[in-house]
């Protein structure tokens, strides 16, 4: 006991001298040469101390002194971030290999201290012109493995620690900016994935559950591997689950709304793969969403966006959704679009109103019951739906035709091609103008009455029905293919052309 307890006081001297440290050191600017002398200094402190430690393993006081040498040389080479032009001579100098082993060192502030370090350089890589060889070598010092491996060690109920965890994840968070094809390694080489559902499963708001949900939004926007590996570790339960706690409170500050609205996207990062929709059915998450969608709280437009990537060409989906009552929500948005709160994007929201909408018209069997049931929403009440629709019709046609002028003289300024001048156009309209009439022609081809509404409202507002014919057949070329789906899509909507 006499002898755990001298070290303990032993190891609170050799803490306390660190600190004192950090207002003792200065600084001077660096060039090729200094960082040399500084980066060979630190070697030969770190190998002391690795010699010091193996001789007197039970004797701290035999290697206090190298220990606050190594911590001193780690606190100067925090002037290597300013000059990121010399990253290539730290690869050149196998100094990463060194700082990446102070990771594991058995002196706690050592290891924080050399964390916080390479934070700090990999926070001011991307202004490096040798970011690609830096980034390589820190991957083949095993990097990635050594981050995660040290979260195991860290105590977040510790601030020193609490520190620590955030700047591991503010280096994955700033090597992903800078290649973001280093996602599949990450989650290849480490169990970071697990660390990061983990933290999301927890309730309540921290700073670090709000970065692991940053981190998955950033990872599961990168490939589908990705997406299907998070959704193979539970991750759609886990983003429900986490979801849930706000069905009936509102995330208490802007904070945790932004770490709610990053599951959200996480959401839909998965959902982009077919069958996590079905996955996603049976997690129940339609339901989650609708109740949210209903509750017309903040987050009310995300649960919307998730059901628009839920319904997207899965018939299993728009089956559940009329099944779980989802039309009568889904209708009531769509007749108030136009007073919505400040904070919600109009002509987002009503892009996804209308996805939803039409993904429900396309892929319900015509003659289902399911069908019927949307159809019929378009006669309720005088056709006031059918109306709405006609007025977004002339809204979006407006603001595209206000937009075309300014992207035709960027067209010939920037020398933009037809692919980019397409793309314009549907971020200025375009897109949710195609699924507005998308929705009057299968609506109006699918129902005598809805048709003889829908032509004495475009000849009401002078709108000529070949316009609507060709907005949707402009829409109908441009199809993305999703496993053989746009061929069997075309054929039919041109069939409804026709029709209307």
């Amino acid at each position: 006991m006499d002898s755990k307890r001298k070290v303990d006081e032993q190891d609170e001297e050799i803490q306390s001298k660190l600190a004192r440290l950090e207002d003792d050191i200065s600084y001077d600017a660096l060039d090729a040469h200094s960082l040399r002398r500084l980066l060979l200094t630190f070697e030969k402190k770190v190998t002391k101390n690795q010699q010091m430690r193996a001789k007197f393993p039970d004797t701290p006081e035999k290697f206090m002194d190298s220990e606050i040498e190594v911590d001193e040389e780690i606190k100067k080479l925090h002037l290597v971030a300013a000059s990121p032009e010399l990253y290539l001579e730290v690869v050149k100098l196998k100094s990463i290999p060194t700082i990446v082993s102070l990771l594991v060192h058995e002196n706690a502030d050592i290891c924080i201290d050399a964390i916080e370090l390479l934070n700090e350089l990999v926070d001011s890589v991307s202004q490096s012109p040798d970011s690609n060889a830096f980034i390589d070598e820190l991957i083949s010092s095993q990097l990635l493995e050594v981050l995660v491996q040290t979260l195991d060690r860290l105590n977040e109920k510790q601030t020193e620690d609490f520190e620590a965890i955030h700047n591991i994840l503010g280096i994955f968070e700033n090597l992903l900016e800078v290649k973001p094809t280093i996602g599949t390694l990450i989650i290849s080489k480490t169990e970071l994935l697990k660390f990061l559902l983990g933290k999301i499963k927890t309730k309540g708001y921290d700073e670090i559950r709000l970065y692991a949900s940053e981190l998955l939004a950033i990872l599961m926007q990168t490939d589908s591997v990705i997406q299907q590996e998070v959704v193979s570790k539970g991750g759609i339960d886990a983003f429900l689950i986490a979801i849930a706690q706000y069905r009936h409170t509102e995330p208490s500050s802007s904070e945790e709304k932004e770490l709610v609205e990053n599951l959200f996207d996480c959401l839909c990062s998965a959902l982009l793969v077919t069958e996590n929709r079905i996955l996603f059915d049976k997690a129940e998450g339609i339901q989650l969403m609708i109740l949210l969608l209903k509750s017309k709280g903040s987050l009310h437009a995300s649960a919307l966006k998730v059901i628009s990537f839920a319904l997207t060409r899965c018939i299993t989906s728009c089956k559940r959704f009329v099944e779980v009552l989802g039309l009568k929500t889904l209708f009531a948005a769509f007749m108030k679009t136009g007073k919505k709160k400040k904070s919600t994007n109009e002509k987002d929201y009503e892009e996804h109103l209308l996805s939803t909408i039409s993904n429900l018209l396309l892929y319900l069997d015509p003659k289902s019951n399911e069908f019927e049931r949307v159809l019929a929403k378009f006669t309720e009440n005088s056709g006031e739906k059918i109306e709405r629709l006609v007025e977004l019709h002339e809204k979006y046609y407006s603001q595209l035709q206000e937009a075309d002028s300014l992207i035709e003289q960027r067209r010939i300024q920037e020398e933009l091609d037809q692919d980019q001048v397409y793309l314009e156009r549907l971020e200025n309209g375009l897109f949710v103008l195609q699924l507005v009439d998308l929705v009057l022609v299968i609506t109006a081809s699918s129902d005598p009455e809805i048709r003889k509404t829908v032509l004495q409202l475009l000849n009401l507002r002078n709108i000529n029905v070949e316009e609507v014919q060709k907005i949707v057949g402009e829409y109908i070329d441009n199809l993305g293919d999703t496993e053989g789906e746009k061929e069997k899509e075309q054929k039919h909507v041109f069939e409804l052309i026709k029709n209307f």
